[in-house]
């Protein structure tokens, strides 16, 4: 009879350590994650030991062996069901939400007088408005929890506008906003707030980016988005930071007790920002802006 009794306590023992350890993982939600930044995100929260859900529209069905703590699940950003169905699937299987990283997004490349305003709108459903919509569907969950870390993804053009990146940088810059607001407005509940700021990347970003329908029209204006772009592959080709190593910043920014607000991913771009910071009448970034646009141009 003792014997049984003891294999009782044994038991309820190793099944209270399981729930214990259940309620412990933790979870890390990443929009745009089966791809890029966004992947190798995922990759590192997953040598971690995370649970990690990693949403997009492209579904990553090689890495399933590979890193199998890692849930590729479809979700379109701009589609409130898919949204709704996404983050209900998550909170079904998980429980809570420890992270979000929002990092669903794409560039916009053209003048702004060649941007079509229905252009101008994709631009911000995807940046902006998809993003506000997932992380107002997140935060209830994370409010009941009293915790969590909302990281969202910003640029070097969330800080400054690059010629022939308009609306991209005008995405980014409501995205900063954004940012600031809620790392104030939720602090009552502890959800923490952060953005991370990357510069050029080598990746495929500035090969995908849509060009404004009407560059066409003015000679000047296609000029300046045929050159641009290749500047952007240029660049990220030379001198592009490593997504890996973005993301492992990402990773240290959410196992941070007291993180900042902001977060720049290189040295160079800590030396953009100072720079805008600085310029308190933009005179500076304009005659640079200038330059830019003349060696492009040329």
């Amino acid at each position: 009879m003792r014997k049984y009794v003891l294999l009782a306590v044994l038991f309820s023992l190793v099944t209270m350590l399981a729930f214990c350890e259940q309620k412990e993982d933790k979870v890390v939600f990443i929009s745009g994650g089966t791809k890029g930044i966004g992947l190798e995100t995922a990759k590192v929260f997953s040598e971690r030991g995370y649970s990690v859900w990693a949403v997009g529209r492209s579904v990553n069905d090689v890495l399933r062996d590979t890193y199998p703590n890692i849930h590729f699940l479809y979700m379109d950003i701009t589609d409130s069901v898919s949204i709704d169905t996404a983050v209900y699937e998550v909170l079904s299987s998980e429980g809570h939400i420890d992270t979000l990283v929002n990092n669903a997004g794409y560039g916009l490349l053209g003048a702004d007088e060649a941007v079509t305003v229905a252009q101008a709108r994709a631009q911000f459903d995807v940046n902006f408005f998809g993003l506000l919509e997932l992380t107002q569907k997140v935060l209830p969950s994370m409010r009941k929890e009293e915790k969590g870390h909302i990281i969202n993804i910003s640029s070097t053009s969330g800080v400054r506008a690059v010629p022939g990146l308009g609306l991209y940088a005008a995405s980014k810059f409501a995205l900063e906003a954004l940012s600031e607001s809620m790392a104030v407005t939720l602090s009552p509940f502890n959800i923490k707030v952060s953005v991370i700021e990357p510069g050029t990347v080598a990746n495929g970003w500035a090969a995908n980016c849509e060009i404004a329908k009407n560059v066409k029209k003015i000679d000047v204006y296609s000029k300046l988005a045929t050159n641009l772009q290749a500047k952007l592959l240029e660049l990220s080709a030379k001198n592009g930071q490593e997504s890996r190593e973005i993301a492992l910043l990402i990773l240290s920014v959410a196992n941070c007790k007291d993180p900042h607000l902001r977060y720049q991913t290189s040295k160079s771009v800590e030396k953009t920002v100072s720079h805008k910071l600085k310029d308190l009448t933009g005179d500076d970034l304009v005659s640079m802006q200038k330059s830019f646009l003349n060696a492009l141009l040329d």
